[in-house]
């Protein structure tokens, strides 16, 4: 990759829909948990994982809260294009992983095969649900939290039902280790990746698909009460 970044991501900077994304990562980053109920483990292409050694931080966190952990992972294909293995690893080679690192297969709750981050949302929002959860926590790495916070909210929205959902990251993610895209199309880095998913994010709001970034932030700042009342009254909504 030299010392170039893609002139293309270089101008998504400038967008609106960046800088919202850019901002829910950075508050992802000091949002730790007074405790939790679940520990997800999310489909990744192979280089997130072993960028911000996830596995070993996922059996962590699931030690440290004495908690479940739930392997929210796909079938091993890629969602996009046409090679085998080459985007989420698969739920199989999560539990895998996850065990060779330390966990407990009786601890791995293993949800069904999904596809994209929307159905991701769905199943830990039903999931969450399913058990009366409350508190819930996503391992990956730093960037994801600008992609996955638009998808619960909606997720919560859809299925009436509220958490207090936080983002379990590393202590340190390289933004410009090239990794397999999650698409498993081409090549890129954390920040790359970042930039190119703030577009899908822009259109998928458009289209209902997410939550509107000002619904996240409301969300960020009242997610106790929104949890404990339940009530969702952002201004506007029904």
């Amino acid at each position: 990759m030299g010392r170039s970044v893609d002139p293309f991501t270089l101008a998504l900077v400038e967008k609106s829909v960046s800088v919202a994304q850019i901002a829910i990562t950075f508050a992802c980053m000091s949002d730790e948990p007074d405790k939790l109920d679940a520990v997800a483990v999310h489909g990744l292409s192979q280089g997130m994982y072993q960028e911000g050694s996830l596995f070993d931080h996922a059996v962590g966190m699931g030690r440290r809260y004495q908690c479940p952990i739930w392997v929210v992972g796909g079938d091993g294909r890629a969602t996009s294009g046409s090679t085998p293995q080459s985007a989420w690893i698969g739920s199989d080679a999560l539990v895998q992983e996850l065990v060779s690192h330390g966990a407990s297969r009786g601890d791995l709750i293993v949800m069904d095969p999904i596809t994209n981050s929307k159905e991701e949302a769905l199943a830990i929002v039903r999931k969450a649900e399913e058990h009366r959860f409350e508190n819930v926590g996503s391992v990956s790495v730093a960037y994801h939290g600008g992609r996955m916070f638009p998808y619960l909210v909606a997720a919560m929205k859809e299925v009436r039902y509220w958490i207090d959902y936080r983002m379990l990251l590393p202590k340190a993610t390289n933004w410009w280790a090239p990794i397999l895209g999650s698409q498993g199309v081409k090549m890129a880095t954390c920040f790359e990746s970042a930039m190119t998913d703030a577009l899908k994010i822009e259109d998928h709001i458009r289209r209902g698909f997410a939550a509107t970034f000002q619904e996240v932030f409301f969300y960020f700042k009242n997610r106790k009460e929104i949890v404990e009342t339940p009530n969702w009254d952002f201004p506007g909504s029904d």
